[in-house]
This record gives structure tokens, C-alpha cells and sequence, in this order.
């Protein structure tokens, strides 16, 4: 897994501790900055991508510079470019590709238009998808999983307080062949999709969550009353996900006493609450990653909600974790 401190350095841990740590002056050079770009304080930022770390650079321009780090020394594998940039650059499960939304504009009948364009390491930028969203919605491009690339459809009054609607929908690109099917639509509200698992919540009832999984019986449906579904984190294999749970007082106010996180086993059709823990992820198939209000910094945390081992301290933030 990798983490940032407050500094901006980056480091990773593995099973044995700090394996590197990539200092703000480092991620400059890695990405090209020039003093000028320096003095106005356009830094890099960091996130995971399969076995490596992708570092994104914007210097004022719709342009991108992407570098590629290696997960297992930190050293520079690679740079290449992100033209027109809106919103997120996003990184393949290789960690050598990443993608992004392109929004051209708004067409004649009023509606959010544009393409999503791929490129990586020894791969030009290109086209693989044309785009153009319903009135009052936009498209929006946040995950690259092993299932493919997730397209989502959001409306353009989305909230913290309804954050669903019932237009909205996600799709999956395929990065070969730029063909689109439909995942979730209607009452149906996306959370997280990979091979192994898909995962949604519903319009009306985001304190609900349903859960597929490929080697599940049927599917698994959880609806906890007064807390709201907050993302949801599958293992690799696909057998647990662990599901954020926080208090909600209709203000955008979270109240933090109350989170907890759902630990479903699709296998076995089991469950159990964990108090006071916020999920991040998982290291492996049986330990995933979190924090707590009892406890400072991010830990790891078995199948039974126990804190194994301390990752990170309270001045560092994790990131993402690194395959492989």
C-alpha cells in the first residue's frame, strides 16, 4: 500500500514496513516540472495503479503529464500525456495505461457531450468512446477495475444529501474494443464493480446495498435502517466485502460516533457489524484497511475486526494499495 503525510511526500509499506518514500522534490523531477512550475506550486498527485503509482501533472494547462513509478523501487518508469483533461486521470489495472473524460462541450439541444480517451506508456492518446449525456446529466469516469472501464452517468444536481437520482447509470467500457454495456440503471445506484464482484446501492433507499458475486449462492441484500451506505470495498478474491456505514443528519454532517463497517462473507451468507471502523481497502483476502476514531493512523484489520498492524501513523493519509 502506498500513503502521503501532510508534507506531500508519498511512501510505501509492505508486509515488512517503509519499503521507499518519493519526496515532493522527487515527484517534480519524475514528472518534468519546471522551476517556474515549482515557484507556483503546480505539484503532482499520486494514485495507484496495479503494481506501480501514477503521479498526474497539471501546470494551469487542459494537458496532463503522467509518470509512471514502480511500486516495488520507486523509480521512474515512464512518462506520457493526458490531453484535454476534465476531471480524473485514472489508472489501468496494468498500472502502464490510464484514461480519462474528455468534455467537449454543450451541444445544440442542450446537452453535456465529449469522448473518453486512453493512452499509456508506448500508447499515443486515442479515442475509444463518444459520448453525450441526458439533459440535466453529465458523464463522469472514477474507476478502471479488472471488469473494465466504469462510465457513470450522474445528474447535475447531485448533492452529499442525494447523491442519487434516479437517471443515473454506469456503464462498462471495454478499453480493447470501445464497446459499452449497461451495469446498473433506474434504482439501481453503482457503488463498485470488478470481475469477482459488482456492487450497488438503490435510489430511495441509500442505506440499502446489494451485493453479486461470482461465486455466490444469490445475491446478498443488506439494509441497515439508520445508516447510509458510505462505499464498499470487495477482498481480491471476491468472498468478503466490507461496507461503510455512517450516520447521516441530513445536513452533510457525518456523524462519526455512529460509523461502523458491515463485514459480509457472500460464501457463507454471513455478517457482522464493527464498530468504529472506516474501510479503505484491502491488502490481501483476508485483511482490509482502515481507520478509527479509537485509534490513530490506518491499520490492518483481520476478518474477526481486529487491529493486526499499525500501517501508517496520524500524519500520513492512505492513498491506495499497490498489487503485487
Amino acid at each position: 500500500m502506498f500513503a502521503s503525510q501532510a508534507n506531500g511526500n508519498i511512501e510505501l509499506v509492505n508486509s515488512q514496513g517503509k519499503a521507499w518514500v518519493m519526496t515532493v522534490a522527487q515527484m517534480q523531477q519524475a514528472v518534468g516540472e519546471s522551476q517556474a512550475d515549482i515557484n507556483r506550486e503546480y505539484d503532482p498527485t499520486a494514485e495507484a495503479a496495479g503494481p506501480n503509482i501514477l503521479l498526474t501533472y497539471l501546470n494551469g494547462t487542459p494537458t496532463a503529464v503522467i509518470a509512471v513509478i514502480s511500486g516495488s523501487t520507486g523509480k521512474l518508469l515512464g512518462r506520457g500525456t493526458a490531453p484535454d483533461v476534465s476531471g480524473q486521470v485514472v489508472g489501468s489495472p496494468s498500472g502502464t495505461e490510464w484514461v480519462w473524460i474528455q468534455e467537449i462541450g454543450v451541444n445544440s439541444t442542450g446537452h453535456y457531450w465529449g469522448t473518453v480517451a486512453i493512452a499509456g506508456l508506448g500508447v499515443s492518446p486515442h479515442t475509444i468512446f463518444n459520448w453525450t449525456a441526458p439533459a440535466g446529466y453529465n458523464e463522469a469516469l472514477n474507476y478502471w477495475t479488472d471488469a473494465g472501464i466504469v462510465l457513470q452517468r450522474v445528474s447535475d444536481k447531485s448533492t452529499c444529501i442525494e447523491s442519487f437520482a434516479d437517471g443515473n447509470a454506469a456503464f462498462l467500457i471495454n478499453p480493447l474494443t470501445g464497446t459499452l454495456t449497461t451495469l446498473f440503471s433506474g434504482y439501481d445506484q453503482f457503488i463498485l464493480v470488478t470481475k469477482e464482484v459488482q456492487i450497488s446501492s438503490f435510489w430511495g433507499a441509500d442505506n440499502a446495498v446489494d451485493i453479486q458475486g461470482a461465486s455466490y449462492k444469490a445475491d446478498i441484500y443488506s439494509d441497515e435502517m439508520s445508516q447510509i451506505t458510505d462505499g464498499a470495498h470487495p477482498s481480491p478474491d471476491g468472498v468478503h466485502v466490507v461496507v461503510n456505514r455512517v450516520g447521516f443528519d441530513g445536513t452533510c454532517n457525518v456523524v462519526t460516533s455512529k460509523d461502523f463497517v458491515e463485514l459480509i462473507d457472500g460464501v457463507t451468507e454471513t455478517r457482522v457489524d464493527l464498530a468504529n471502523i472506516q474501510a479503505s481497502g484491502w491488502l490481501n483476502d483476508d485483511d482490509f484497511i482502515g481507520g478509527s476514531p479509537t485509534t490513530n493512523g490506518t491499520w490492518l484489520y483481520n476478518l474477526q475486526g481486529k487491529p493486526v498492524q499499525l500501517l501508517t501513523g496520524p500524519t500520513w493519509l492512505f492513498q491506495g494499495v499497490v498489487s503485487g
